[in-house]
């Protein structure tokens, strides 16, 4: 499915892709616009394509207008056949975080020169596309890999995806680093991103990443999205303990709806409903057959927990139809995801997101787990339980 192509459209994804960069607290974020923007096979880009190109071009071009003086850029890196890859990022923020040696070490390996941001931008985004055996198109004018040997690929190429975008994230160096060198397993927690090495640490970044994914997409004034912004400067979130909830104010009740066929993931409904219970919110454990659009109305938020089945899809036959009812009322009620997979990197939550995202879904956050949860995978299950408290 194609996405409207127009101004208000388009800030409405951005702002709800892209709130932690907007609101100064991550250098930078990446998301898809859905579309048809390429071929499958690789072939040169026919009118229509072309056209829904310049369209989109355009629109970003006049969000780039009223954000660049806020030192905030869009960019398109790779054109898909799924979606347009839109890049946003903070200028000065991106650019101290790539300067540190433990990013610009490693990257100076893989060709990047982040002297020149624009350059490595585009470098980035011509290994994105070789990696997509031509099924994508680099979308950086006159952009090339700077390695020879990857500076084409042919219909059998195994082009390694780049794993240190990372970094153009703004992740933690360490977890960057480590998710490349284990081939992103044996991570501790896996959350907003896969986390190796320090993970109190990470559980506490989490908080406000999540807290500008839910306020500020409401925040924002439809008719003028950027106004607020400028109030938004590049800064360090300083986290604060949560304050008791005062006497008489209203408990937040939280529907936490799964489907399990093997018991991981109704665990991890257990764990995510005991973490909003924690945080002072009444939390309901809800099968998905028992549950409704009719229900949903009835909670302040909701958490859907469903595991990986098939070829990287819902459970089709209970949870699925309900899925597909229940989000189209949810309006601006927060919302979390979860569940588990036995297989493959966990690109059914990717897609349960996307499809989230198309439909207007508030999603504030996610949580996976290989398997049974572990400790960590109980720790953050039940920190996504408290952030709907």
């Amino acid at each position: 499915m194609t996405r409207t192509i127009d101004i208000p459209t388009f800030q409405a994804a951005v702002v709800r892709n892209c709130s932690p960069t907007l609101a100064g607290i991550k250098p930078a974020s990446l998301f898809t616009y859905p579309g048809i923007y390429a071929h499958q096979d690789g072939s040169s880009a026919t009118a229509p394509i072309a056209d829904r190109r310049a369209r989109l071009l355009n629109v970003i071009a006049q969000c780039n207008h009223e954000l660049d003086p806020l030192g905030i850029h869009l960019s398109v890196l790779v054109w898909r056949p799924c979606g347009a890859l839109v890049y946003a990022y903070r200028r000065k923020s991106l650019a101290t975080y790539l300067a540190d040696p433990r990013a610009k070490t490693a990257l100076a390996k893989e060709g990047y020169n982040t002297d020149n941001l624009p350059i490595c931008l585009a470098h980035l985004a011509s290994r994105i596309a070789l990696a997509s055996t031509n099924a994508a198109e680099c979308a950086c004018d006159q952009a090339r890999c700077a390695l020879d040997h990857q500076a084409r690929c042919n219909n059998s190429c195994s082009c390694e995806f780049p794993h240190e975008i990372g970094y153009f994230l703004g992740y933690p160096y360490d977890d960057v680093h480590q998710f490349i060198v284990q081939h992103g397993e044996n991570y501790k927690v896996f959350g907003a991103w896969k986390v190796y090495t320090n993970v109190e640490q990470a559980l506490t970044t989490s908080i406000p990443i999540a807290h500008a994914r839910n306020t500020l997409p409401t925040s924002i004034n439809r008719a003028a999205p950027w106004d607020n912004l400028s109030r938004q400067p590049d800064r360090a979130y300083k986290t604060r303990p949560h304050a008791a909830q005062p006497k008489g104010k209203h408990m937040s009740k939280i529907a936490v709806v799964y489907w399990s066929g093997t018991g991981n993931t109704e665990a991890m409904a257990n764990f995510v409903a005991e973490g909003a219970t924690g945080a002072g919110a009444e939390a309901e454990v809800i099968s998905c057959a028992d549950f409704s659009a009719d229900k949903a109305a009835s909670y302040d938020a909701i958490a859907f927990g469903c595991p990986a089945m098939g070829s990287e899809e819902l459970e089709y036959d209970e949870f699925q139809p309900m899925w597909d009812e229940v989000k189209e009322i949810l309006d601006d009620k927060k919302v979390v995801l979860f569940g588990s997979y036995s297989w493959a990197e966990g690109e059914w939550m990717d897609n349960w997101k996307a499809d989230a995202d198309e439909a207007g879904v508030n999603v504030v956050d996610s949580v996976i787990c290989y398997d049974a949860p572990d400790d960590e995978g109980e720790a953050a299950c039940k920190a996504l339980g408290a952030e709907l408290a």
